[in-house]
């Protein structure tokens, strides 16, 4: 994050505004991601969420012109604002309990001692 891949140390006249804004949006991915990964079973499932985002973010930023991009685009202010709001969200959600899979048979039953 520091070395500014996301925004850049001398990024709009604000060096570390930049570095704080992709901290707050990697906090608020990681509910997003924990979720799809709870529910799918697999890190497939969140990388591929992560990876479409990454590709989304930079159309953003090729297809929308002028306007700061700490306020405009996914890792903006507007898109802080959207995950704020989608981690409500997954924070008011039932957690999905399962019960353990056994390794030997893969079933989802709770492993009894052998």
């Amino acid at each position: 994050i520091a070395d500014g891949h996301n925004y850049g140390i001398g990024y709009g006249g604000y060096p570390w505004l930049g570095v704080g804004m992709m901290v707050l949006f990697t906090l608020g991915l990681s509910p997003i991601l924990g979720l799809i990964r709870d529910r799918t079973g697999t890190s497939w499932a969140p990388a591929l969420f992560h990876g479409t985002l990454n590709a989304v973010a930079g159309l953003i930023v090729v297809v929308i012109a002028g306007g700061h991009p700490l306020v405009v685009g996914v890792p903006g202010i507007a898109g802080a604002i959207a995950l704020a709001l989608v981690t409500v969200w997954v924070a008011l959600q039932q957690p999905d309990v399962r019960a353990p899979i056994d390794p030997a048979t893969g079933d989802e039953t709770p492993i009894t001692s052998r």
